[in-house]
């Protein structure tokens, strides 16, 4: 253990039952983390219209395109000179991050 200072130190101002509890803690949050990042890393996109992300954005069409256009978010084009859908999520995280 002697690359851990920490859990040496620990080893000799507690007990053995108590580092015990407190390696099953950190194992239990460990797991949590685990499957917090699995779900982060899972999440669909949902794409859509632009007609539709005005709605859900507050957002003029003019200024949506132009954040497009300079590759604020994500997005795909139907074919050339096809419809533009949008990452609902991925817009609504850039306009989350003007606010601040």
């Amino acid at each position: 253990m002697s690359q851990y200072p920490i859990l040496n130190q620990i080893t000799q101002t507690h007990n053995e039952n108590y580092i015990n509890q407190l390696f099953e803690e950190l194992v239990s949050l460990n797991i949590k983390a685990m499957e917090e990042a699995k779900r982060r890393q899972s999440r669909q996109i949902t794409w859509v219209p632009i007609k539709q992300l005005q709605e859900a954005t507050g957002w003029g069409r003019t200024k949506l395109e132009e954040w497009r256009d300079q590759g604020k978010f994500q997005f795909q084009q139907s074919g050339k000179g096809g419809k533009y859908l949008y990452n609902l999520e991925d817009v609504q995280r850039f306009c989350r991050s003007l606010q601040k």
